[in-house]
């Protein structure tokens, strides 16, 4: 057990779920950002140094790493066509962050272990997050109180970050539980699959749309993958009970879900400033393509989309953010990167069909439903530095390769 609170892995996750987070939101005055985020990656890197320090030879640079390093040299490169160069550099600061804690991952990430180990770190943190939610969920009367008032955020974080992390945990807990479930007693299960609903219920709660999207195209992800992977199959009862489930839960919370669609999904066709609206986000939208018009082959430099916008402040989509302070030179490097992951994918769950194991079925699964929830929430909320759950799972799905062996 000592061993497995000594292995890197199991604390990558604290780091990106930190964020930009600071000992000052759990009540100790020291105010810089990023100062929780710091202190972990620094003890993953000592962790690193202690354990690999005799094998730092034997390490392979993938891919992913030499796009982030691309990636890096033109965020540089764009400072110096930033109107704000310091601006620009922080958002420099920010993105080696993410370089720093993909390139931890490379490294340590050699056996089943390190992944088992990298999944069980996302649970831990997500629960925890959980925990400190909980007062709240159960204090709320699930049926009849609104979404809209009762959005729930954690240590500073926002109701759309707080849903992104549930939903990691939801995933993660789902690889622990079918990984154990077969040496877990009856009443052990029963309380697995009560927390795994509470994560649902806590994603309910966040209220965040861009999640409630992105979970169910995970979803249906993950449905096909079970269907080609021949590890599901349809029959009358599974049938039925698909068929079931959506008219009974809508009896159910018929009252919430009228409530919902008054005060969230109303929301979307209404030009309701503050960056909760459809209306909001599609201004920061404009602005990022008539910047991008503006200066469509290099762009207007790193993080020069506040300087420009009205909102002072991110465009909340990912590929806007990049064709305006990049422009198309970052949107092909951009494209390159996630159709690359995509072939990358595919070639995985080929080889984890060879392997027939349920483990690599279990890691490939959660890699891939992870990015793809990740990709797509990106697109509503966030920005470069908000996005590095992408980045972090490209990290993950290439090196199973190193569990994975090719059989011939």
């Amino acid at each position: 057990m000592m061993k497995r609170f000594l292995d890197p892995c199991i604390y990558l996750p604290f780091v990106l779920f930190s964020g930009k987070s600071s000992f000052e939101r759990i009540g100790i005055e020291i105010h810089q950002e990023y100062s929780i985020t710091l202190c972990i990656l620094s003890f993953c890197v000592l962790l690193t140094i202690i354990n690999k320090s005799k094998k730092m030879n034997s390490i392979n640079i993938t891919y992913s790493e030499k796009y982030y390093i691309t990636f890096f040299l033109m965020l540089l490169i764009g400072v110096i066509n930033s109107p704000v160069p310091y601006e620009g550099v922080q958002k420099v600061l920010e993105f080696s962050i993410i370089v720093v804690t993909c390139l931890l991952a490379t490294i340590n990430l050699s056996n089943k272990y390190n992944f088992e180990n990298l999944v069980l770190g996302f649970f831990i943190i997500s629960f925890i997050l959980l925990i400190i939610a909980l007062p709240k969920i159960l204090s709320l009367n699930i049926i009849n109180s609104g979404v809209n008032e009762a959005r729930i955020s954690v240590l500073g974080g926002g109701p759309n970050v707080f849903g992104r992390f549930m939903f990691t945990g939801l995933l993660s807990g789902l690889v622990i539980f079918y990984s154990i479930k077969k040496n877990l007693k009856l009443y052990l299960k029963v309380i697995f699959l009560a927390v795994l609903a509470l994560f649902c219920i806590a994603i309910i709660f966040s209220g965040s749309r861009g999640v409630y999207l992105a979970m169910f195209v995970a979803f249906l992800l993950g449905l096909l993958l079970l269907f080609l992977s021949r590890r599901i199959v349809i029959n009358i009862k599974l049938l039925f009970l698909i068929l079931i489930t959506p008219p009974l839960l809508f009896y159910i919370f018929s009252s919430q879900i009228t409530f919902f669609y008054e005060s969230r999904i109303k929301h979307l066709f209404n030009d309701v400033e503050g960056g909760n609206s459809i209306g909001a986000r599609r201004d920061m939208y404009s602005e990022a393509i008539n910047i991008f018009y503006e200066n469509p082959f290099l762009g207007e430099g790193t993080n020069s989309f506040p300087f420009y916008s009205k909102w002072d402040i991110y465009p909340h989509n990912l590929i806007l953010e990049i064709a305006a302070e990049f422009g198309i030179l970052g949107l092909i490097i951009l494209s390159v990167f996630i159709i690359s992951n995509l072939f990358n994918f595919n070639k995985l769950f080929i080889l984890q069909q060879k392997n027939k194991s349920l483990q690599s079925f279990s890691l490939v699964s959660f890699g891939l439903l992870a990015f793809t929830f990740s990709l797509i929430t990106s697109q509503f909320s966030g920005d470069l530095f908000d996005s590095r759950f992408i980045f972090f799972f490209s990290v993950f799905s290439m090196n199973l390769y190193k569990v994975l062996p090719i059989e011939e």
